[in-house]
Order: structure tokens, then C-alpha cells, then sequence
């Protein structure tokens, strides 16, 4: 199945920048046709803001649990907060697996997790299960 209607951005956060282009190829994979990325959770907010005032706002994110800066847990408070952006869905994307981590994240307001590393068909499953 290719996700052909996913127009709208997509934006990966990840500051390690080989996981984002796994991230990217896999998505492209998939059918994704505007996939944005950023390296750290204030640039992901900026990216945000301008998808949102150019008409095109980001519809699905997938989110790096640790980085500099503005870490995902950072990022995610922001987003719940807005009007703006609080309808977007986030899957949380990381390496962190221990169950208190994920149900934390859980309980902050991602959609979804995955442990890396992502494969296309566990990637496929939660962006299905999501409504896309």
C-alpha cells in the first residue's frame, strides 16, 4: 500500500542525521511526497510554524525521544499547548525502550512509539493505525 494522499508535510525530528534519512527514504518508500526535517526541536517548531502560515500545515511528525537543545519531551509540551498544532499526530521515534519511557510518552500525548530501528512494515502499521 502506498500512502499517495500524504501531500501535506511530514516532518522528522532527529538530530542523528543518518536516522533521518532512513527515516526520509522510508517515508518516500511509503508514498510520502513533502517530507520536511529537523535536527533539533527548535528548528522542528519553526519549520511548524511556517508550514502552518503558508497554508500547508504538518499533519504528522515522528519525533526523536533525546537531542540538544529542545528534546523531544520539550517539543511535545509545546505542541500539546498550542491551539495551532495540538491536533497533530506524533510518534515518538528513539532508541529508548524501557517501559516507564514509553509510558510516559504515552501519557504526555504521542500517538504512537517505535523503538529504533524502524522497519518499513512496522513504520507502514502505525501510520495505518494513525488514519493515514
Amino acid at each position: 500500500m502506498s500512502f499517495q494522499r500524504i501531500k501535506c508535510p511530514t516532518l522528522v525530528i532527529d538530530d542523528n542525521s543518518t536516522d533521518r534519512m532512513i527515516m526520509v527514504a522510508a517515508l518516500d518508500t511509503l508514498g510520502f511526497k513533502n517530507i520536511l526535517e529537523a535536527e533539533d526541536g527548535s528548528i522542528a517548531l519553526g519549520k511548524l510554524e511556517n508550514a502552518f502560515d503558508t497554508l500547508n500545515p504538518v499533519q504528522l511528525i515522528f519525533l526523536d525521544w533525546r537531542m540538544p537543545k529542545r528534546d523531544g519531551a520539550a517539543v511535545l509540551q509545546e505542541l500539546k499547548r498550542s491551539r495551532k498544532f495540538k491536533s497533530v499526530k506524533v510518534i515518538m521515534t528513539t532508541n529508548v525502550s524501557d517501559e516507564n519511557s514509553v509510558k510516559s510518552a504515552l501519557k504526555d500525548g504521542v500517538d504512537d512509539y517505535i523503538v529504533k530501528p524502524v522497519t518499513l512494515d512496522l513504520l507502514r502499521k502505525k501510520i495505518e493505525n494513525l488514519g493515514f
